[in-house]
């Protein structure tokens, strides 16, 4: 879309103020983003509009079947030279995996399923053999 240079910079402007509201939690009303710009809600509820068309602010259905909820989309991250939160997401959740051994639950550090207890035992650190579980058999394996 093209707009004249007042109309994108009170845009720029605008989708500043909603993002920052964004990042702190906070729902940002059409009279309040009008208010931000030094301008009537009038003002605010036509720049709303405006970044919606642009693909700036995305609107997302509320899962209670009220309002929709108005969020920046990634695009407009980026046109405010920033990363969209859900790329600095953190790491995903490590999976519970069942211990090799000595079949309890645990979150394993690595792609070796035994876990801390069953790692420091004598047997484990000095390369005897110990009881590995695969399905429903039990082998006997060294470290």
């Amino acid at each position: 879309m093209k707009f004249s240079q007042h109309i994108e910079k009170r845009l720029l402007r605008g989708l500043r103020f909603l993002a920052e509201a964004e990042k702190e939690g906070r729902r940002m009303s059409a009279r309040d983003l009008g208010l931000n710009l030094g301008m009537a809600e009038s003002a605010g509820i036509e720049t709303r509009q405006l970044l919606l068309k642009a693909g700036l602010l995305v609107a997302e259905q509320s899962r209670r079947g009220g309002a929709p909820r108005i969020r920046v989309s990634d695009g407009g991250w980026y046109a405010l030279g920033e990363t969209p939160p859900a790329a600095e997401a953190a790491p995903p959740a490590k999976k519970t995996r069942r211990c090799l051994t000595c079949r309890t639950d645990f979150e394993p550090d690595g792609p070796m399923y035994v876990c801390d207890r069953c790692k420091g035992t004598e047997a484990w650190r000095s390369g005897e053999a110990f009881p590995v579980h695969t399905g429903t058999h039990t082998h006997r394996g060294a470290a």
